[in-house]
């Protein structure tokens, strides 16, 4: 590359239409007393006379709406991301990662390596209001430079689709009041920001952290859009002289936590301290001039489950004409439960024959309905579909016998196909199992079907107590499908009991009645209720197909009246849009996991959503394909799989917290029981202590309810020196 000036360079890249502006020199943060990016211009006047009064100043290039560039910021020499990114204006950086330079129309975010839209661990990005350094700035004599000379490509969609904000769904965990972000919660942030600008070297990060999290408490209650507190809490963290990446992290962080625990006026003592003015407001006052009730707008998840009911039929095949069918002749139509019918359906017929990824179509899925609301009639047309197309892939309706459900298993495995259990009151036969007065065979039951979730194409050795004569058993490849029905109630009741990550409970997908009862559908309004020619001609033509499959084969051996096959699964195949979909699934779930940004959804269930996802998609593919030999996981698939792997983690989050006592899931019943421990103790307690005397409540949990409660005042944390340590101790200041 020609060496230049660093005006040359800067003149050379606005004549180009790239707006760009100085930053100090050997840095990449703007002079003091300037805007950043919001100075970046393409006047050639305007950049003479910043680099002729700053010769050596740094080139920053705005990106966002003012430029039309998007850019892709990987910290690492190599990344797992770099083979999906399409070529394009790309720069080395002093650190030896990449600038992806992209062209963009749309207004996109700034994203932060761990938050929940990142690219990928090692990457973040530049968007609206940011900026990268270029060449021929240097920083600790290190520099950037061009690595081709390109011009920008469009952004990818894939890329537009996972940085675009998603709506926010805030629910108010304390209080319902509204309240206008121009008055009390705006002039918070206002002096948040102020003192965080303040801030000199040594605690800057701290402090725009510390304010990150006061301000997103407000957030979270309502009172504050994330997007304006972002947007003050990163120009804050600037002009105090933060690199770019470190303030966009460290908001973030702070922002997510707060946001777990609300704060509003209300929810404070008898007066509050206006933080702009230093004036005492008295709580009525602030009702009576500030405050709105008003809740945030509810989610219809109805409408959402709905939805994502017509999504899954818009695929075609049997994913709309047997779902069609269910509907049509329910008493109350319940979209979710027609949808765990129709998955047991594609798990069970997919069967031996088709895998994806090595896993087998093999689900596990509960319909959850209180009685009355629906849950038989899309388990009867499941079943009567069964009995008259395929009777094969019956199983027990019960696990009262080990024996009867591992011979069915067994006769499955013979026929290469799977085996469906329809379950009625699964709640109570999960009880029987996980209960502690469970018996041996049943306890060997879910254990064999822990194994079984999880065995792919692998082999299956059941317990000797679950075969006949209690001898040896070993088979290749079992697929069994579930699908339970269970009222709320009788299902909490095994949540008591049961630990998420034993691995059995959390290996079930979920789908969930309506929250409101649809209505009724009188008998005469319905359609004939014969299985539909469309759908028993599907099934049938998929039947021929498997049992051609199957009859080609090579036999290995002759065990009585089964033949045992030599097992060879045929490979379903995706797309690339269906691969991009589901692999930002599993890195956004492991993303969840590592900074614990979807706390209300257990890790062991995040960790199996990318499993369920796959399987799924192999069952959607299967059912609206009946056609293919091979179906293909196509981008619509996947998207609508991952979808419903997210709706059974929501189902199941919802049916935990509903399961918990609801004084834990009171935040104020969690702070009353903090401070009945430390007045107990006499005004004086230490950490550790704390947290024995609240043994209902998470070491997390309690630290969030401390940092409150020394946010609010109420009490302070001293540090006392120890033998080996210091020790903590919680002092309450208010009786």
């Amino acid at each position: 590359m020609v060496k230049t000036t660093n005006l040359d360079a800067a003149l050379d890249y606005a004549r180009k239409g790239y707006p760009v502006f100085p930053c100090s020199e050997n840095t990449k943060i703007p002079f003091k007393n300037t805007n950043g990016s919001k100075d970046a211009t393409t006047d050639l006047d305007k950049i003479t006379e910043w680099w002729t009064k700053f010769p050596n100043a740094n080139i920053a290039m705005a990106t966002g709406s003012i430029s039309g560039l998007y850019v892709v910021d990987i910290d690492v020499p190599a990344s797992e991301l770099m083979p999906r990114l399409p070529e394009t204006w790309t720069a080395r950086t002093r650190g030896g990662g990449w600038h992806y330079v992209y062209r963009c129309t749309q207004t996109l975010p700034n994203t932060a390596k761990g938050a929940k839209n990142a690219l990928a661990p090692d990457t973040d990005t530049r968007g609206e209001g940011g900026y990268i350094v270029v060449w021929p700035s240097t920083c600790d004599g290190k520099g950037w430079r061009w690595h081709n000379e390109i011009d920008p490509v469009p952004l990818p969609d894939w890329i537009v689709e996972k940085v675009r904000p998603k709506a926010q769904s805030l629910q108010l965990q304390r209080s319902t009041f509204s309240m206008a972000s121009t008055t009390w919660a705006r002039k918070a942030l206002d002096a948040e920001c102020d003192d965080v600008a303040r801030t000199g070297e040594g605690g800057r990060n701290h402090n725009l952290h510390r304010a990150a999290f006061k301000i997103g408490q407000i957030v979270g209650a309502g009172h504050l859009s994330q997007d304006a507190a972002v947007s003050a809490l990163v120009a804050a963290g600037l002009a105090c002289g933060l690199p770019s990446g470190e303030v966009t992290t460290t908001v973030n962080r702070g922002l997510q936590r707060g946001m777990i625990i609300p704060r509003s006026p209300i929810d404070n003592r008898a007066a509050w301290v206006d933080p702009f003015h230093g004036e005492e407001i008295t709580i009525g006052e602030v009702v009576e001039a500030e405050i709105v009730k008003a809740k945030p707008p509810a989610r219809d998840i109805d409408a959402e489950r709905w939805a994502l009911f017509h999504s899954v039929r818009s695929l075609g095949g049997l994913c709309d004409s047997f779902s069609s069918w269910v509907i049509r002749g329910a008493d109350h139509p319940q979209p979710g439960l027609t949808l765990a019918s129709l998955l047991a359906l594609g798990s069970v017929m997919a069967g031996r024959r088709l895998v994806y990824r090595r896993s087998t179509s093999s689900l596990y899925l509960v319909a959850l309905a209180a009685s009355g609301e629906g849950k038989n009639r899309p388990q009867s047309c499941m079943g009567r579909v069964v009995d008259d197309c395929w009777p094969l892939l019956q199983g027990p309706n019960s696990f009262s016998s080990g024996p009867s459900f591992t011979d069915g298993v067994r006769r499955a495995v013979a026929n290469g196909t799977g085996i469906v259990l329809v379950l009625d009151e699964y709640g109570m036969q999960l009880g029987n199992m996980m209960g502690p007065r469970a018996s041996s065979h049943r306890q060997d039951i879910k254990q064999s079907l822990t194994e079984l979730a999880t065995k792919g194409i692998d082999c299956w050795s059941p317990a000797l107590s679950l075969v006949k004569g209690g001898g040896k058993l070993t088979l290749v490849a079992p697929v069994v499908t579930i699908l339970g029905s269970t009222t709320p109630e009788s299902l909490h009741g095994v949540l008591t009991s049961s630990d998420v990550a034993d691995g059995f409970v959390g290996r079930h997908v979920w789908m969930r009645a309506q929250a409101v009862l649809p209505p009724w559908q009188a008998p005469e309004t319905r359609p004939d209720d014969e299985i539909p020619l469309d759908v028993r001609s599907a099934i049938l033509a998929l039947r021929e197909r498997h049992e051609a499959w199957h009859m080609a084969l090579p036999v290995t051996s002759d065990a009585g009246v089964d033949e045992i096959r030599f097992y060879t699964p045929l490979q379903v195949t995706e797309d690339d849009a269906a691969r991009e979909i589901l692999t930002a699934c599993k890195l956004e779930c492991d993303d969840a996991r590592r900074t614990g940004s979807r706390s209300d959804v257990p890790p062991a269930v995040l960790a199996r959503l990318p499993e369920f996802a796959s399987r799924i998609a192999l069952v959607l593919a299967y059912l609206s394909q009946p056609e293919q030999i091979i179906p293909v996981v196509t981008g619509h698939v996947a998207r609508v799989a991952v979808a419903l792997a997210e709706e059974s983690a929501a189902v199941f989050a919802a049916s935990l917290a509903a399961n918990r006592k609801a004084s834990w899931d009171d935040p104020e019943a969690q702070i009353e029981l903090v401070l009945a421990a430390i007045r107990e103790a006499g005004g004086d307690i230490g950490r550790r202590s704390l947290l024995r005397a609240c043994r209902q409540l998470t070491a997390r949990t309690l630290d969030d309810i401390i940092d409150r409660l020394v946010d609010e005042e109420m009490v302070i944390v001293e540090k006392i020196a120890g033998k080996t340590r210091p020790t903590e101790t919680l002092r309450l200041l208010h009786s």
